[in-house]
């Protein structure tokens, strides 16, 4: 039998400026069955984002050119 991996989760954000990794990431996170699946290359995109969404998972890179992800990870912590 080839089993296909169930999802526990049905969307996703990625913070990634690098659109090469992103989109690596995006393709096995949907192999896994995310239904919506969102890149935001920039924090501040990310957190336009996050005024409408709730994904169910962040997935974040820690540097993002000249800025961190650091805070936007303390940000999800403490709303989530």
């Amino acid at each position: 039998k080839n089993l296909k991996p169930q999802v526990i989760f049905e969307s996703c954000l990625i913070v990634e400026d690098s659109l090469l990794i992103a989109m690596d990431v995006k393709k096995k996170i949907t192999s896994l069955g995310a239904q919506r699946v969102f890149v935001a290359g920039t924090t501040s995109r990310a957190r336009k984002y996050l005024q409408n969404e709730r994904p169910s998972v962040v997935v974040l890179d820690i540097n993002l050119g000249n800025e961190t992800t650091i805070e936007l990870a303390r940000e999800l912590g403490e709303k989530h």
